[in-house]
């Protein structure tokens, strides 16, 4: 399919949440710098996109900010309008491949979680960020502590 093609089902479904994906997507070997246990969370958004304005004003830096979600990398691919979305200028040169797990039909703002190269969640719209993308990054941050070095509350440490 097209970039054309693909961008006008993108913006179709703004406000339209998805599942998780059915089955992970791989980045292929050599896409670029990631860290082994590494999580990201790749936001897609435009600046004419009203919806991308309001979740990036209620939530973007807090979650970034957070000490819940020290562990995970936030990578923001953001262009001025929604139509040069899919533009290589706007997407890091390691994160271009994502651009083949955006589904038909999606649209902005969308999330790509990825653990170790792999897209393990995606959605998009206010119900995917509360439904699918945040519940997912709680359960990322939660496993990145180790049971055996972090001690109990109410234990010494």
């Amino acid at each position: 399919m097209s970039r054309r093609a693909l961008l006008p089902r993108l913006l179709a479904g703004a406000a339209i949440a998805i599942p998780a994906a059915d089955s992970p997507h791989a980045l292929a070997s050599g896409d670029g710098p990631v860290r082994a246990g590494a999580w990201r969370l790749v936001y897609v958004g435009a600046d004419d996109c009203a919806p991308c304005r309001q979740w990036r004003d209620a939530h973007w830096s807090s979650v970034r900010r957070s000490t819940a979600f020290q562990a995970i990398e936030f990578v923001e691919v953001r262009a001025p309008r929604a139509a040069f979305l899919l533009r290589d200028e706007y997407w890091p040169e390691a994160l271009r491949p994502l651009r083949g797990n955006i589904p038909k039909g999606a649209g902005v703002p969308l999330w790509l979680l990825v653990e170790h190269g792999t897209v393990v969640a995606r959605a998009w719209g206010v119900e995917g960020w509360r439904d699918t993308i945040l519940p997912a990054l709680r359960r990322a941050a939660s496993a990145r502590i180790d049971p055996i070095s972090t001690p109990l509350a109410g234990t010494p440490a």
